[in-house]
């Protein structure tokens, strides 16, 4: 399913993106924090995310809680200052 997402605040709609091919609108939303997430070099680590099918209007968006936790990698291989990142995306009740 094909959907859009944008930062939930006053301009929400405004300019969104198109996430395509997702499962469920979480999926959507973790698909789009983790783009704001990498291409923010990690410095963006929590959002509030809207979601919403592309054939609705952004009034029936879901609205999704963001973070990226990070934690030092414990791999033996991994480099120093590795880490690893798990975003954990929840929808707002």
């Amino acid at each position: 399913m094909d959907f859009f997402a944008d930062i939930f605040d006053e301009n929400v709609g405004a300019d969104p993106s198109h996430v395509s091919r997702c499962a469920s609108p979480q999926d959507a939303a973790t698909s789009y924090f983790k783009d704001i997430f990498e291409n923010s070099n990690g410095r963006i680590r929590s959002a509030v995310v809207a979601v919403w099918p592309v054939t609705s209007p952004v009034e029936h968006c879901i609205v999704f809680d963001a973070d990226a936790v990070l934690t030092p990698c414990m791999e033996p291989d991994a480099e120093p200052g590795e880490f690893d990142v798990f975003l954990d995306v929840r929808e707002r009740i």
